[in-house]
């Protein structure tokens, strides 16, 4: 247990929880069936918009926004690999991550019927 005193400011590092071993194993490989909803994830063990009453106002409109334009792309363009059997070699500084050798992939436009 922790005692905080009265008017404490507590600040939580949310790179720390994402990366917490404890609750994500191998938490630098990118592995999305994570999320496919069978996992029993805690509720604040992912927080890309925070989380609880004070959470990020724009949440759904962000996730809303995301789906369409995902959804446009996918509907307009063939998604290809560039490059074959690549795995993703995840860079971590401070308190953000990303893949070292960027996400390479092929956008092949639909023919219309």
């Amino acid at each position: 247990k922790m005692f905080l005193p009265k008017d404490s400011l507590l600040a939580i590092c949310i790179h720390a929880v994402h990366m917490d071993k404890r609750v994500w194993p191998k938490p630098e490989e990118f592995i999305p069936e994570r999320f496919d909803g069978t996992s029993k994830i805690h509720p604040f063990a992912w927080l890309p918009f925070g989380g609880g009453p004070r959470g990020c106002p724009g949440k759904r409109a962000s996730i809303s926004v995301g789906k369409v334009i995902l959804g446009t792309i996918l509907h307009n363009y063939d998604v290809l690999p560039q490059i074959s059997n690549a795995a993703m070699k995840v860079h971590t500084k401070k308190f953000t991550s990303w893949c070292r050798d960027g996400v390479r992939v092929k956008l092949v436009k639909r023919q219309s019927e």
